[in-house]
């Protein structure tokens, strides 16, 4: 079970799908923040720092693609589920430009959900291994002493 701190932004503009997602978020103990216009959406992720955020794809005033990029910017390690219902080939091309993790196409059942989240924190996990490591090996060749060896034309060092 995840730590309850753990923040995830849920951005559409169909309110019943944002609790629907949601209420499944807060049962599994993460603490969702849904938004139903991106201006929101930017505003409520400015403040803090998200594990993942769900975003849909077609919303008003700006599109998910946009809101993402934008999002991206702010803190480009955020990743970015993208969800629609009017899923396009060039839509899925731009969203794997800006970098999208997971694409669900709706309606999606809560087992995709959970899925799509498996594999999120599997991945995370490995990052996080995988950044310990270089962290250590870093940190072992930074132990070790510079020798310098002479070697001499008698072959003595």
């Amino acid at each position: 079970m995840p730590d309850t701190k753990q923040k995830i932004l849920i951005v559409d503009d169909e309110p019943s799908g944002c609790e629907a997602v949601a209420d499944f978020l807060h049962i599994e103990g993460y603490q969702p923040f849904v938004c139903t216009h991106p201006q929101e959406a930017l505003a409520t992720f400015e403040k803090g720092r998200f594990l993942i955020a769900f975003v849909d794809i077609n919303l008003p005033v700006m599109s998910g693609l946009e809101l993402a990029s934008k999002m991206k910017e702010i803190d480009p390690r955020i990743e970015i589920v993208f969800m629609t219902g009017y899923g396009t080939f060039d839509n899925a091309v731009e969203a794997i430009k800006i970098g999208a993790y997971d694409y669900l196409r709706k309606p999606f059942g809560m087992s995709e959900l959970k899925l799509c989240l498996s594999r999120f924190l599997e991945r995370q996990a490995l990052t996080e291994r995988l950044e310990q490591s270089e962290q250590r090996y870093f940190s072992l060749l930074q132990s070790i002493p510079s020798i310098i060896f002479v070697i001499h034309r008698i072959f003595q060092f």
